[in-house]
């Protein structure tokens, strides 16, 4: 079997949910901001330059630690979707599919304003695949207190 990953497909369908997540939680306010430009030409581009060098710099297929800093412990068959404030970086999506193995991406919502999210703020989604339920979480009581870590950690990682 020969199989062939087109990865700036998986990119593009990475940051379709990042998009449709970052609407969904601040709606209009979301769509007004001046980075909307760069988040419609990653979504549709066909030139992988566009889409790898946006200005929403979105890094896919990131390394587990970054990563275990923002989601929670997911299953193979569970998908997160962390929106928060992280400070020095600002409002940002994580999207981690059937764990946090392979398919993950992280976006930035916007270059000039917190979104209304104080820093460390923001919120965690879960879907069990198996159960077929949701849970949501408090990305900073759920994840930053119960980490016991200073969030300037995560802006060594360069997005």
């Amino acid at each position: 079997m020969n199989i062939n990953l087109d990865l700036l497909a998986i990119k593009k369908a990475m940051s379709k949910i990042s998009y449709a997540a970052l609407y969904e939680y601040f709606g209009n306010q979301f769509l007004n901001d001046p980075l909307i430009g760069e988040w419609r030409k990653v979504l549709f581009s066909d030139s992988e330059d566009e889409v790898t060098y946006a200005k929403i710099r979105g890094s896919a297929f990131l390394d587990t630690p970054f990563l275990d800093l923002i989601i929670p412990e997911i299953e193979p068959w569970e998908h997160a979707i962390v929106i928060a404030n992280l400070q020095m970086t600002g409002p940002v999506c994580a999207v981690s599919l059937f764990g946090k193995g392979v398919h993950n991406i992280v976006t930035i919502a916007s270059e000039n304003s917190n979104m209304g999210l104080d820093p460390g703020q923001g919120q965690v989604v879960v879907c069990n695949a198996k159960e077929r339920s949701v849970r949501k979480l408090d990305f900073f009581t759920e994840i930053l207190l119960k980490r016991s870590f200073n969030p300037d950690v995560l802006n060594m990682y360069d997005l």
